[in-house]
């Protein structure tokens, strides 16, 4: 189980370390909501067949501060 899960690491991290901020925003706008809560959004997306589970969390005002972005 944990070579595979090594695996599809290797597999999935080049390409989304490749996305630019267009990119990710396009992905996250199609990945499919799974769960609302205080905390945040969490979403499910798929990149190559492979699905990558995402914790949206809203930023703070002082971390949207531009000297902070």
């Amino acid at each position: 189980m944990i070579n595979s899960r090594i695996t599809t690491y290797h597999t999935i991290a080049p390409k989304l370390e490749s996305l630019n901020d267009q990119n990710l925003l396009e992905l996250l706008e199609k990945s499919v909501s799974i769960h609302f809560g205080m905390g945040g959004t969490s979403v499910l997306l798929k990149i190559d067949g492979i699905n990558i589970f995402v914790k949206k969390v809203p930023l703070t005002d002082v971390e949207i501060l531009p000297e902070n972005i």
